[in-house]
């Protein structure tokens, strides 16, 4: 079987990473391609290993007739075609009419997007019409999906993974910036967008004591406005800004607690990290988040911070519920190993 994931690009984001280590996994079974059609900033292309076969055109937008001939023929050669984000699946559907006898497969990575609004729902309905399986990457994801375009009986639940082995084989970075061998380090890993919602964090530190530092991993648009907060309440010895890095894994295990604050969150796998790093994971109650931190204790209210930060106080100061956490994520994070993906995504390939 030949298996061909296209995606925009392998820059920063959770899907993309999901995206390189999903490839490389099921390389070890199948045939296994990967296209971009963006490649300027492809960190993740390091996960993919040398059984992937990486595509990409870098000249030109999403629709230039390079990169849908590339792409097309690409269709032609494999069996099953696995699209992600868009425009990606808009594009991988349009080609789809020309390659009835193939698999079309989709993931859906989130529960909010742009699109959701009336005048694109005959279009976005179509355009999921054109695929085999839907998969869903958790229960609100799939919800969400189906309020938008209606009950469909081609979904299907494979929740995102991490890869157990490979993050115990990390060991922490040897030299960090800043120092935090004397302090309560707290982290966040996400993009300065809409959905992520680092300013809460922010307001949290304010009120914490003062052995309590923050780190924010991660760039986008909202980092400027972030940056000013910071300033403004006098923080910029306890908040660092460290950008896109590569080894995050080693970051975080220098770390106390992980915190992922969403407004709406497709599921969150960050979450999973922070828990196979060692690290007590917190996040926002919003749907798929929630399905992933488990533990009623480590949830708050979106935009809450004083809740967040009694949440940290009462585990920090309490070593009967600190390792009460502990267990519990210790046992939740086996249900999201990669090899039971790797086992659902193939069962998918086969019966689509």
């Amino acid at each position: 079987m030949k298996v061909l994931h296209v995606i925009n690009s392998l820059a920063a984001g959770g899907a993309e990473k999901l995206v390189s280590e999903l490839t490389s996994a099921l390389s070890e079974t199948c045939e296994v391609s990967l296209f971009t059609f963006q490649n300027s900033q492809d960190i993740f292309r390091e996960n993919l290993g040398g059984n992937v076969h990486f595509y990409s055109v870098a000249e030109g937008g999403f629709f230039s007739i390079k990169k849908l001939r590339v792409l097309s023929k690409l269709i032609k050669q494999h069996d099953v075609i696995h699209a992600h984000l868009f425009p990606t699946f808009y594009i991988v559907a349009f080609l789809s009419l020309f390659r009835r006898r193939k698999k079309f497969i989709y993931t859906e990575h989130n529960t909010h997007n742009k699109r959701r609004k009336w005048f694109f729902w005959l279009l976005e309905k179509w355009v999921y019409a054109r695929y085999n399986t839907i998969i869903c990457i958790s229960k609100g994801v799939e919800k969400s999906l189906q309020n938008w375009i209606g009950i469909a009986t081609n979904t299907k639940i494979i929740t995102n993974f991490v890869d157990l082995e490979k993050i115990a084989g990390i060991s922490k970075k040897k030299t960090m910036l800043p120092d935090v061998s004397n302090s309560v380090p707290l982290v966040m890993v996400g993009s300065f967008s809409e959905q992520k919602d680092q300013e809460t964090l922010v307001k949290t530190i304010s009120v914490l004591p003062e052995q309590y530092l923050l780190l924010l991993i991660g760039d986008g648009p909202k980092r400027v406005f972030v940056e000013e907060q910071v300033a403004k309440l006098k923080l910029t010895q306890r908040v660092f800004f460290l950008g896109i890095q590569k080894d995050v894994i080693s970051i975080l295990k220098h770390c106390k607690y992980g915190i992922l604050s969403s407004n709406w969150e497709g599921f969150g796998i960050v979450a999973l990290e922070y828990m196979a790093s060692g690290l007590i994971a917190l996040g926002t109650d919003v749907s798929g988040l929630n399905e992933v931190i488990r533990v009623k204790e480590n949830l708050f209210t979106v935009g809450n911070h004083q809740q967040l930060a009694n949440r940290i106080v009462a585990i920090e100061t309490n070593e009967g519920l600190t390792k009460t956490i502990e267990s519990k994520q210790n046992s939740l994070i086996l249900d999201f190993d990669i090899a039971a993906s790797v086992k659902q995504h193939l069962e998918v390939y086969k019966l689509s």
